[in-house]
């Protein structure tokens, strides 16, 4: 199911980076165009090799869902990922069009 998302919405000649949680291993099988590398935050941060981290991922992560005391609800990630990306996306620019903005959370 992970590889048919990534093949769907993840373009070629991109670089995956994850850890080795068993349930990735079937990234390896990707076709020709994306690379897979993973990396244990239990040997090191940054694969020395490779230059692979999740940095970047987790950090955008934290920033993108709300800290919530008893988990999160996972039937609104998109919901989360929608809101994230609209306020990203006005912080950039001014809000000269306010109703064409709230169409894109539809």
């Amino acid at each position: 199911m992970l590889t048919n998302i990534i093949l769907k919405f993840i373009r070629p000649g991109t670089t995956i980076m994850s850890d080795p949680w068993r349930a990735y291993s079937q990234l390896s099988r990707l076709p020709a165009g994306y690379r897979h590398l993973t990396l244990s935050h239990m040997v090191n941060f940054v694969d020395p090799r490779t230059g692979a981290h999740t940095q970047n991922i987790e950090s955008l992560w934290q920033k993108m869902v709300p800290k919530r005391k008893y988990g999160l609800n996972t039937k609104r990630y998109t919901d989360y990922i929608r809101k994230f990306l609209w306020r990203r996306n006005v912080d950039k620019k001014t809000m000269k069009q306010p109703a064409s903005e709230i169409k894109l959370l539809k």
